[in-house]
């Protein structure tokens, strides 16, 4: 409330102060939130040290199990819940999103085209979605689950429950 009779209180003033007043107390009610949302958001990137929402964002190399073997694949997390997935069973990139669910904990989603290999003709997607526990900030370890579409968007196979990991991919030096 506070707030809001200060903006009023220079909105006042900036009338009086004609044209260019005015637009420059607007500029000013724009920003002033804004430079709220930087501290806040500096508090809220502080609070998340060793959480998923710090630790998940980056490149990793992920093995994923599909029936006795793990296959290996790259995935990157971004801070804004975005995922990007190469695997070797698929020569698409997947894109998909992830939350953080708790302080070493998250979930996940993504798709893949899938086109034939012979033509590059469209035939269907990939749907994978599971979760990851942290057990150090350079290793998870959970369970994905994967659904795959026809073009027509008919489900043609499923498999839950398999076991999926993480391994940070570190800077070379």
């Amino acid at each position: 409330m506070t707030d809001a009779i200060a903006r009023r209180d220079i909105v006042r003033k900036a009338g009086a102060a004609g044209t260019l007043g005015l637009g420059m107390a607007a500029m000013g009610l724009l920003t002033a939130p804004g430079a709220a949302a930087q501290t806040a958001g500096a508090e809220t990137a502080t609070s998340k040290a060793g959480t998923a929402e710090r630790r998940l964002p980056g490149a990793w190399t992920i093995e994923v199990q599909h029936f006795d073997t793990f296959q290996p694949g790259l995935t990157a997390f971004t801070p804004d819940g975005l995922v990007l997935v190469m695997h070797v069973t698929t020569k698409n990139i997947g894109m998909g999103n992830w939350s953080a669910t708790g302080r070493n904990t998250f979930v996940f989603n993504f798709h893949i085209l899938n086109t034939d290999p012979a033509s590059g003709a469209y035939t269907g997607q990939s749907h994978m979605w599971g979760n990851g526990t942290f057990s150090s900030d350079t290793y998870w370890a959970g369970t994905a689950n994967v659904a795959v579409y026809d073009a027509a968007g008919a489900q043609v196979y499923s498999h839950t429950g398999d076991a999926i990991n993480g391994t940070r991919v570190g800077v070379d030096t």
